[in-house]
């Protein structure tokens, strides 16, 4: 299928308008859908345009929202399923909202939505029911009802993900810092965030091995840990810094961490 993904742009100035910075769950998603075949593209506003020929060429569109962005998505979400391609909205702010979201989109992948994408793909292929479908919201064809399936379960484990490939970004190379996800969860319960409820109270983590191959990788000199604490395991934490130095990656980096678990 051809597949076009979207990442709308925030309004106006926010904690992030000092860098060009992407969020990893689009490119992750847009890879493993790729390594089944897929024609994937991605768009992140805060890079440059959208190209709309692309997007009215595609088979599903699907978009990627937090709440400053809500709004702006459900405006392409419309103009989209206007044109008769099938809409999926994700990401935290629906994931909480799903009726809300259901007005402007066909499908909400609520939670963790890599297995529930690549599932719902199949359905849009014919190949299953979306009611067989953990973590899927949608307008039920018998009757337009809004159905939300059962909750999907947090994944065991990150180390079976695959390295998100930035590249299916349009206009990738002005990604900086370079993002890279070592963990997800944290075991807080700050009352102002969504995480707990998005990622869970267990934290999950790949393994340094596989960290330092990314860097290695990214071949970049600035990179952004987007762990929602860094750390966690301050042991785990250590070991990653040390073999930076160890092998003289060079990286100047910056990580999102609690002062209190620093």
């Amino acid at each position: 299928m051809r597949i076009t993904l979207i990442e709308p742009a925030p309004p106006g100035f926010h904690v992030w308008s000092f860098t060009r910075q992407v969020r990893l769950g689009l490119p992750l998603i847009g890879t493993m859908l790729r390594d089944l075949g897929h024609d994937v593209r991605i768009y992140v506003e805060s890079l440059g345009a959208v190209d709309w020929e692309r997007v009215f060429g595609s088979d599903v569109v699907g978009m990627s929202t937090i709440t400053s962005t809500a709004m702006r998505a459900y405006r392409y979400a419309e103009r989209v399923r206007n044109a008769g391609i099938p809409v999926v909205i994700g990401g935290p702010h629906v994931t909480f909202m799903p009726d809300e979201a259901l007005r402007f989109a066909d499908y909400v992948v609520r939670g963790e939505g890599e297995e529930t994408m690549l599932e719902l793909v199949q359905a849009l292929q014919g190949v299953r029911s979306p009611d067989t479908i953990l973590g899927l919201s949608y307008h039920d064809p018998s009757d337009g009802v809004p159905r939300h399936n059962p909750a999907r379960p947090l994944r065991e484990r990150l180390s079976d993900l695959p390295l998100p490939d930035l590249t299916l970004i349009e206009r990738y190379r002005r990604i900086n810092p370079w993002p890279v996800l070592t963990s997800r969860g944290c075991p807080f319960d700050c009352e102002f965030c969504s995480v707990v409820l998005m990622f869970g109270r267990r934290v999950r983590q790949t393994d340094n091995a596989s960290v330092i191959a990314a860097l290695r990788l990214r071949g970049r000199r600035k990179v952004f840990f987007c762990d929602d604490n860094f750390v966690m395991s301050k042991p785990r934490t250590k070991e990653l810094l040390a073999t930076m130095i160890r092998r003289r990656l060079g990286l100047k980096f910056s990580a999102q961490v609690r002062v209190d678990a620093a």
